[in-house]
């Protein structure tokens, strides 16, 4: 959430928010949606703070009232408006909050309303996008990448397709241009705070010592290529805070289990079984000027030379990219070796639609029990929680543990 100078009104809907919802999901959600109705309030001549309410409040009564069956009369988000009402909030509050909900039967006229209803879906879709992302950062998000997801049927099943379309329709916009300005959104944290969620205090230190940006150089780049070497993540999460750690990796005790059967909670699932998209080679072919226009070129390589999937064993998939970042021999292999670690694990997991385990976070360790096998550790890749249904859809990857040889 913005961090700009607000006034009551926004102050009061993050005490709301808090006090009747509780779910890390749903909050980060809001704050999603509540940061995308900021960003597009002044092209509308409106107010800032006021949309930004809106955002943070609309499904503050989701999670007391979720209203599965869709009431028209009761429930989400009647209950939440008649609160709000009680205690003083306008009615062009009430109005636009009501709005979001088709089944409410309020008509979407003001630019406000309109808004909602476009970002809504959009905006956490936006980040499932940035989740699944090789750096799970929104600096790899564009247009291109969330219009081919959301041509991905099994991606973020949960998310509603033609309700995105229809928003972007009713509020008279381009649908690409709604999407810029929500990446945009989420690539300007403004003031945000940097949590740091690293093993050690100086961790992979050695890799960073003597990094140098001159004049002219990507400072992103430089900072994307000193994170990966180190094999840490560097992002920005629903929050809009950056998120500096290492990846996750299968724990001892799995938070939850999912199982199917009578009494299991798993609906629907495939086993993504299918190996296309990754790679057991990578090479990183850097090479720039310095600011004495001296040219500069180091190769880092790293090959799976280990495991089923080794070199040997499939032969060479290779992964080949030039970039223009400053930078040495050992963290050139070494961001190479983070590389490949990532993707030759691409596609080793299991797309289901369960039952909502709120607690659920990507990252988590959880176990699967499905017909075709065992039960397996997987890691949780991405989470989407369908509300309405209360069902959510699961993207998760089975550990791989490879030998991985850096140099060429």
């Amino acid at each position: 959430m913005s961090s700009s100078a607000v006034n009551n009104h926004t102050d009061r809907a993050v005490a709301i928010l808090h006090e009747w919802v509780e779910s890390e999901s749903l909050r980060r959600h809001c704050y999603a949606v509540a940061d995308s109705l900021r960003h597009f309030a002044p092209e509308s001549a409106g107010d800032p703070d006021l949309w930004e309410a809106v955002g943070l409040l609309h499904d503050m009564d989701y999670e007391r009232y979720p209203n599965v069956e869709q009431s028209s009369e009761a429930g989400h988000p009647f209950a939440g408006v008649a609160w709000l009402r009680e205690n003083g909030w306008s009615e062009e509050v009430c109005r636009a909050i009501l709005s979001h909900a088709d089944y409410a039967g309020v008509e979407r006229v003001t630019p406000l309303e309109k808004t909602l209803y476009a970002v809504d879906e959009l905006s956490g879709f936006v980040m499932a996008v940035a989740r699944v992302r090789p750096s799970r950062s929104v600096h790899e998000v564009d247009v291109a990448a969330v219009k081919k997801k959301m041509k991905d049927k099994a991606f973020a099943r949960a998310v509603n397709r033609e309700d995105i379309v229809r928003g972007a329709a009713e509020l008279g916009r381009p649908l690409e241009e709604i999407i810029a300005g929500l990446a945009n959104t989420a690539m300007d944290p403004g003031d945000a705070s940097l949590v740091v969620d690293l093993p050690t205090a100086n961790y992979k230190a050695s890799l960073v010592n003597g990094a140098t940006a001159e004049a002219g150089d990507n400072f992103w780049s430089l900072m994307e290529d000193l994170v990966t070497s180190a094999e840490a993540r560097l992002y920005v999460d629903e929050y809009r805070e950056w998120v500096l750690t290492v990846p996750a990796m299968a724990a001892g005790t799995p938070v939850h289990h999912l199982t199917v059967g009578a009494d299991g909670t798993i609906i629907t699932s495939t086993a993504t079984l299918g190996r296309t998209g990754w790679y057991n080679d990578v090479v990183l072919d850097y090479q720039w000027k310095t600011a004495a226009g001296d040219d500069r070129r180091f190769i880092g390589r790293a090959s799976v030379t280990g495991g089923a999937l080794r070199v040997g064993a499939v032969g060479y998939r290779t992964f080949y990219q030039r970039r223009d970042t400053p930078t040495t021999q050992a963290r050139a292999n070494a961001t190479a070796k983070s590389m490949v670690r990532n993707l030759v694990t691409r596609g080793r997991g299991i797309t289901l639609t369960a039952i909502s385990a709120y607690w659920l976070r990507p990252g988590d360790t959880i176990t699967v029990t499905l017909p075709t096998g065992d039960t397996e550790a997987h890691i949780i890749k991405s989470v989407t929680f369908n509300f309405p249904a209360g069902t959510m859809t699961v993207i998760t990857r089975q550990p791989n543990n490879v030998t991985i040889t850096t140099g060429e």
